[in-house]
């Protein structure tokens, strides 16, 4: 079991910092219009990357503090929506608000994979 969870935890990491990279470029080019000459898309993020390297792992150790958050916030919602689905009629209202808070976790951690 622990050789799964530090798996999962660093395909993670990786594919955060991977994220990180493509925002650098991304925002390069709509600031400038262009990267630096000689440069590609990849050496750009990747010299980024390296640069702010603490930076970017205090934001994942950041990030996924709000993505714990967020599905402690979502488990209590749900507990709560379980003891009102006991309402007759309350089923599909309870259904529905699942699935907003469920879609509304999305975009207050797009971090979930």
């Amino acid at each position: 079991m622990g050789v799964f969870a530090l798996t999962t935890l660093a395909r993670r990491y990786v594919i955060y910092l991977v994220r990180i990279a493509y925002v650098a470029v991304i925002t390069k080019i709509w600031t400038r219009g262009s990267l630096p000459e000689g440069t590609n898309q990849v050496v750009y993020g990747k010299e980024k990357v390296i640069k702010h390297f603490g930076s970017a792992s205090a934001l994942f150790f950041v990030d996924s503090l709000v993505a714990g958050t967020v599905r402690q916030v979502l488990r209590w919602l749900s507990s709560l929506a379980g003891f009102l689905g006991r309402i007759p009629g309350m089923g599909l209202v309870i259904s529905i608000v699942r699935r907003i808070l469920s879609l509304a976790a999305n975009y207050i951690d797009e971090g979930q994979f």
